[in-house]
């Protein structure tokens, strides 16, 4: 199934109840189960379904690593953001 409104994606990150695509300019729009924050949008809710956009602190995002209910995100001048 296609995501909705996921355009200019270059990367996709998927844990077991949310994801993530890594847009075009390093940026990150995130989807799904929220209920500890692991989305980055600033709230928490049981199911985030549309894709909307993470915090702007992790971007220009080089690589992520995602768990159960956390993700580290990793940016392009080496920094760690969890």
């Amino acid at each position: 199934m296609k995501v909705k409104n996921v355009t200019q994606a270059r990367a996709a990150f998927a844990s077991g109840n949310y994801s993530f695509a890594r847009l075009a300019d390093g940026s990150l729009l995130a989807w799904g189960q929220n209920v500890n924050g692991q989305l980055a949008m600033g709230f928490t809710v049981q199911s985030h379904p549309e894709p909307t956009a993470s915090s702007a602190e992790g971007a220009p995002l080089s690589s992520m690593g995602m768990g159960a209910t956390h993700v580290i995100a990793v940016r392009g001048d080496g920094s760690v953001f969890a």
